[in-house]
């Protein structure tokens, strides 16, 4: 769980957004979600996926970040960036080959705002 407080809204043509704002620990699985402001997640690409996902985010202004990929259980599996990270465009790739197939749901967070998104790994 986490101390704090949620938002939810609905950014058009973007999807729905849910803020957490506080002390986030944990999660429970919610879908589609991107935050404008602070931090931004893009949607994975492809996503669908068989091997290899590029993350994209952008910041506003240079953050210590951490993106993480969690399973279907909400449970760790693999950090993906973890550290201090100047403002502006970032991608990432994901090698997910020693991954077993399923619903992943991959979250960017700072110490003020944590966003998550799903992603999907086929073989």
């Amino acid at each position: 769980g986490y101390s704090g407080a949620t938002i939810s809204a609905s950014v058009e043509g973007l999807g729905s957004a849910v803020l957490y704002y506080g002390d986030a620990t944990g999660f429970s699985p919610q879908e589609d979600q991107v935050f404008r402001g602070e931090i931004e997640l893009g949607d994975n690409f492809p996503n669908p996926f068989s091997q290899y996902t590029t993350f994209e985010y952008i910041l506003e202004k240079s953050t210590r970040i951490r993106l993480a990929v969690y399973n279907i259980h909400g449970e760790l599996v693999e950090i993906v960036a973890d550290g201090p990270k100047s403002a502006g465009r970032h991608s990432i790739k994901w090698n997910a080959s020693h991954m077993p197939p399923g619903v992943y749901f991959y979250t960017l967070e700072n110490e003020h705002f944590s966003v998550r998104k799903k992603c999907i790994l086929l073989r």
